[in-house]
């Protein structure tokens, strides 16, 4: 299952890599907008001008369905690989589940396209469940988090933009 999610942001992209998407006080706060029991950074090296490379470890605070309850039990907990091209202007991710990591595999890329002042951040997921009887379920109960994750993220992101004072457009 395959997802795609845009957002205008009132910033340049290359402000929006550098101040917003890689600092660390943003992801702290995105983290606890999204109501996550924990987030930490496990790994990050390199840097927004070349190439980055980020590992995250995440807990959210999820309400799975009762037969995905039954396979994963209460928590559920990610690892999150990325890696940053700035050729490309593009984060590609993978992210694997503490439980069942070999049968669930979420990837995605996330790249920004400037507009006057003003950017747009396309965000592109694709969600494969291979578990015989829940897969479909699981695939859809992804999608619809990340989708409800998205929205969130985008308010905060906003609002953090306008606070920091990073807003060039009006």
């Amino acid at each position: 299952m395959k997802k795609t999610v845009r957002h205008r942001f009132p910033i340049p992209p290359a402000q929006y890599w550098s101040e917003v998407f890689f600092d660390t006080e943003y992801n702290c706060g995105l983290s606890e907008a999204l109501g996550n029991k924990s987030m930490e950074v496990l790994e990050q090296k390199g840097d927004v001008a070349t190439s980055l490379k980020r590992v995250i470890c995440c807990t959210p605070v999820v309400e799975l369905p009762g037969p995905l309850r039954k396979l994963f039990g209460d928590s559920v907990t990610y690892t999150e690989k990325g890696q940053w091209d700035a050729k490309t202007g593009r984060w590609k991710f993978e992210m694997t589940t503490s439980t069942f990591g070999d049968k669930v595999k979420t990837t995605g890329v996330i790249w920004t396209e400037a507009h006057g002042a003003e950017m747009e951040r396309i965000c592109e997921v694709e969600f494969v469940v291979k578990i015989f009887g829940v897969g479909g379920m699981l695939e859809k109960f992804l999608c619809d988090s990340m989708l409800d994750n998205q929205k969130k993220a985008a308010a905060f992101t906003e609002d953090f933009i306008r606070e920091k004072g990073l807003c060039k457009a009006s």
